[in-house]
């Protein structure tokens, strides 16, 4: 609970000293009184007073003077001018220097009373708004750090939700290309041989990372396709490639879901997109296939060429894989991307 009002009465009559004393003390307050400006500014530097009365006209600095000093100290402070030089510029003078209120002597009891009243309960009205402020403030800190906390909370519990699903896809993903041993370890390769060209093309690393989790993903709509279609030694039918075109469909599909992997999907969804625009299953052409998927593709096919396959006759080798890419430049691959695999092919 809050103790008696603190009131200073600066004032060099002692009459009017006296009579604001017993006032005051009646209303509950205790009192400090003093008969100069000087030493009224020096007490109110030195303890904090709800309400302070100062006499309009003091020997030496005025009560103007120490109105303005005490208000640049404490924006807050309630002054109340008392002067027996009533005018209306001085009451002026005195409410532009800060003063709460302006009461002309000879005052009587009722009079300076009311006054006091509400300059205390104006005082009481501040003291009460801060501290509500400084208790809100610190309910927000709270709140805030609590958010904070919450949040931080969630985000390991969303990485780590993030990182299960993957770790299931990349494990179907790895038991699908196990059940073949011509296509063991292709995601894991195709995302190497992507990260590199990334790499080469001085993408930045946001770019390069996605590229990586597109290209370790390319593959999983196989999951869809048939083991005898996929694994078949011989030429595919029109209706068994028609079901071969649909995997980055269903790859689209299993992915759509897992909304963190956010663009990495378009580009699993058009890796097997040609620059002249026929390949499947959009058809877009040129730049309007993503840059990841441009990459993705050389680097598919040079894994796929590369390994060895049920229907090849023999497997090639590297300097026939480098010549198969090169011939399709503008036609199947981008220019820009093939020229960057070229300069690093030989650290494959």
């Amino acid at each position: 609970m809050e103790g008696p009002s603190k009131v200073l009465v600066i004032d060099d009559e002692e009459i009017i000293r006296n009579f604001l004393i017993d006032l005051l003390v009646d209303q509950g307050c205790t009192v400090k009184a003093v008969a100069t400006g000087e030493a009224g500014y020096e007490t109110a530097m030195n303890e904090d007073f709800d309400l302070i009365i100062i006499d309009f006209m003091l020997p030496g600095d005025d009560g103007l003077n120490i109105i303005e000093h005490i208000r640049r100290n404490d924006p807050d402070a309630i002054i109340i001018v008392i002067t027996g030089y009533n005018s209306i510029e001085n009451m002026r003078g005195a409410l532009r220097a800060g003063a709460f209120d302006y009461v002309p002597k000879p005052f009587d009891l009722e009079q300076m009373t009311f006054a006091v009243r509400r300059a205390l309960a104006s005082r009481h009205h501040v003291k009460t708004n801060k501290r509500l402020m400084k208790e809100v403030s610190g309910q927000n800190k709270i709140l805030e750090e609590k958010v904070q906390e919450r949040t931080q909370k969630l985000q390991v519990a969303y990485e780590d939700l993030k990182n299960v699903y993957l770790r299931i896809i990349t494990a179907l993903i790895s038991a699908m290309e196990a059940k073949d041993s011509y296509t063991a370890h292709h995601s894991e390769n195709v995302a190497k041989y992507s990260v590199a060209l990334a790499k080469e093309m001085m993408l930045p690393s946001d770019e390069v990372e996605l590229i990586d989790r597109a290209a370790q993903l390319h593959d999983i709509g196989k999951i869809g396709i048939l083991d005898m279609v996929l694994n078949k030694p011989g030429k595919l039918t029109e209706e068994e490639f028609d079901q071969i075109k649909q995997h980055p469909l269903k790859a689209g599909e299993i992915l759509k879901p897992l909304d963190f992997l956010g663009s990495a999907i378009q580009l699993v969804t058009h890796h097997h997109e040609r620059y002249d625009g026929r390949g499947y299953p959009f058809g877009t052409p040129g730049d309007q296939i993503p840059l990841g998927a441009r990459i993705i593709a050389v680097a598919d096919t040079y894994d796929a060429i590369m390994s060895e396959r049920p229907y090849r006759v023999r497997q090639f080798t590297k300097e026939e894989c480098i010549e198969e890419i090169r011939k399709n430049i503008g036609s199947q691959f981008d220019p820009k991307v093939v020229a960057a695999f070229m300069r690093i092919v030989d650290n494959f």
